[in-house]
């Protein structure tokens, strides 16, 4: 809990000392401002009209249903779900009972911490600090959500969206609302959260977090299990620079065989062309009749030291 600041002199603050107050609190409700800045009467409309102002100028957010805060800050410590992987593979969180301009901060690993990683959907106390390219959260603790994750299938029809799960043992068919369901196509991969509710009976709620493919995708078993186990799916920027500055091997030491016309026969799908191969006959005599053939392998220890 954060220590109140020293009272100031009874009277309406000035815009900058309100928001200076905010930020030092993280968040207040309007009652908490009037109490602090002993407002009453007069005071207190006056108050309300200028927080009005303040948020008609976008240096106002909200917090839960009625604090607010300094537009674009985050507390020292708050409650975050992960709401967002990009291509590395690193996550990103939004603070729960913030407002929609609320800012994304990314979501700093802690290998000390044991335990499976944070995925989408998941619910964690973080603490936030500003990084140098933006807020950055460091994970306390992993927090029990009411929400499961459903890795599963779109499938529309006239009158209702549904999650279909891709593990045909899972019963947990989702609804989600219409407006979520804007820009997917029947056949999309997604992965989506389990919404509390008290309905009893029927079909669960649920809300799309991360569209990863579509069903008819070749790769759709990879993209599966990519997602089931958070397996990142690039690399961080560093890496690629520093790949990008390698020397190439040179061919010192080898024989060049670029001009063989070798092929591969591998699937649509296939990422890794490999075992190549080439056949032509022999001119040896003593091989009369017979053929040459050639399998070409990647060879990794070259480029990977």
């Amino acid at each position: 809990m954060n220590k109140s600041p020293k009272r100031p002199p009874a009277g309406l603050p000035d815009k900058d000392t309100l928001l200076a107050f905010l930020r030092e609190q993280g968040s207040a409700e309007k009652t908490d401002i009037a109490r602090h800045f002993g407002l009453k009467g007069g005071d207190r409309r006056a108050l309300r009209e200028m927080m009005r102002e303040l948020e008609a100028e976008g240096k106002l957010g909200t917090r839960g249903k009625k604090g607010f805060t300094e537009a674009g800050a985050l507390p020292p410590v708050g409650v975050a779900d992960v709401v967002e992987r990009d291509v590395d593979g690193d996550f990103f969180v939004r603070l729960v009972e913030a407002s929609a301009d609320a800012p994304r901060a990314l979501l700093v690993p802690d290998r000390s911490k044991p335990g499976p990683a944070p995925g989408m959907g998941d619910r964690l106390l973080v603490k936030f600090e500003r990084g140098v390219d933006g807020w950055e959260a460091r994970l306390i603790k992993k927090l029990d959500s009411d929400r499961s994750r459903v890795l599963g299938v779109i499938r529309k029809s006239n009158r209702e969206v549904r999650v279909e799960p891709v593990d045909k043992r899972s019963k947990d068919v989702l609804l989600v609302p219409a407006a979520q369901a804007e820009g997917l196509k029947d056949g999309d991969l997604v992965v989506a959260a389990i919404e509390k509710g008290d309905q009893r009976y029927g079909p669960k709620r649920g809300k799309i977090l991360e569209t990863i493919g579509k069903e008819d995708d070749p790769r759709a078993a990879s993209l599966i299990a990519i997602h089931t186990h958070s397996v990142p799916t690039g690399f961080s920027e560093a890496v690629e620079a520093e790949a990008e500055h390698q020397e190439l091997p040179s061919l010192k030491g080898r024989e060049d065989l670029r001009d063989l016309p070798l092929i591969t026969i591998d699937p649509a799908d296939a990422r890794d062309h490999d075992d190549a191969v080439f056949a032509h006959r022999d001119e040896d005599s003593k091989n009369e009749g017979g053929w040459i053939v050639w399998v070409a392998i990647a060879d990794v220890a070259a480029y990977v030291r």
